[in-house]
């Protein structure tokens, strides 16, 4: 079992059947078993081909590394988060972008300089100061321009990790097999990706 945030952790040991300890930070778990079956997560958005935006609670870096570490990941999300014609249409707050504290300037000037995409430091809502991830990292939002995340949201992804100081984006692409949307009347629509691309051993 290997939860992608802090938050989670302490009920999930409680809930076990048989005693567990889990350490911090969370991708600890992933160095003593680096392969996971199946990982189920959320998102903040999901395209046609479950191209999916996250990171809206700060964690996607976490994520990320379970998701690539599963040989299935699968995304769980209510029908508000279903957005068939591409992304940025419903999720609108931008890109989140985990970075390093020391670069955060340098990403954001070049974010705008070389390709006209403004950001916002993510900040904290209940203490002063940015939100720190897990990881010790800031978050930048990156109001990518919808088209642009239409066209290719891979090539997107590409060019936001080629930044010095990126750490990780919160774009999931090509990623997730299967989603299960939760509909308002309680039905479940199920969305396949057989293009799904397994990064696991």
């Amino acid at each position: 079992m290997a939860p992608t945030a802090s938050l989670p952790r302490r009920p999930l040991c409680d809930a076990a059947p048989h005693p567990l300890t889990l350490q911090t930070p969370a991708p600890s778990e992933l160095n003593v078993h680096p392969i996971v079956d199946v990982a189920f997560d959320g998102a903040d958005e999901v395209d046609a081909e479950l191209n999916c935006i996250k990171g809206g609670g700060g964690c996607h870096l976490l994520e990320k590394l379970v998701a690539a570490s599963a040989r299935t990941f699968v995304l769980v999300a209510d029908d508000r988060k279903d957005s068939p014609t591409g992304l940025g249409v419903r999720w609108t707050t931008g890109i989140p972008l985990e970075v390093i504290p020391a670069a955060y300037v340098p990403i954001q000037l070049k974010l705008q300089t070389q390709h006209s995409w403004a950001s916002t430091l993510r900040m904290a809502v209940r203490k002063a100061g940015p939100v720190v991830t897990d990881s010790g990292n800031l978050i930048v939002d990156v109001r990518v321009d919808a088209e642009a995340l239409r066209a290719d949201a891979r090539a997107v992804d590409q060019m936001l990790r080629a930044i010095p100081g990126v750490v990780e984006s919160g774009l999931f692409c090509r990623m997730a097999r299967w989603c299960y949307f939760g509909r308002a009347d309680g039905d479940v629509e199920v969305r396949e990706n057989r293009d799904a691309v397994s990064t696991s051993l």
